[in-house]
């Protein structure tokens, strides 16, 4: 899914060992436009997107899927982002964040 949405934080994690190597991680919460209630994500990104930190308040187009999987009777759910492009120009978005 496609979302539109404004960085809130950005947090680089250690390094992750890969069956070709090392990657770059990171932990990145997007707020969707709709104000202070609005949907949030608090998802991870992996390799190059990891690498290249984006400022926070930078608008984005995210490339955000869900994935749920059952561990012990438990269900989990885990966000990853595999694409930000950052609009080239935020005022298309309005004041909606």
């Amino acid at each position: 899914m496609q979302v539109i949405a404004k960085i809130e934080k950005w947090a680089q994690q250690p390094d992750v060992q890969t069956q070709n190597g090392m990657t770059s991680k990171a932990q990145v919460v997007l707020r969707c436009p709709g104000g202070r209630n609005a949907e949030g994500f608090v998802g991870t990104v992996f390799g190059t997107v990891a690498g290249k930190p984006l400022a926070v308040g930078t608008i984005v187009v995210a490339d955000v899927r869900f994935y749920t999987h059952e561990y012990e009777g438990k269900i989990f759910q885990d966000v990853n982002i595999f694409d930000l492009m950052q609009l080239k120009s935020p005022q298309q978005v309005g004041e909606h964040f």
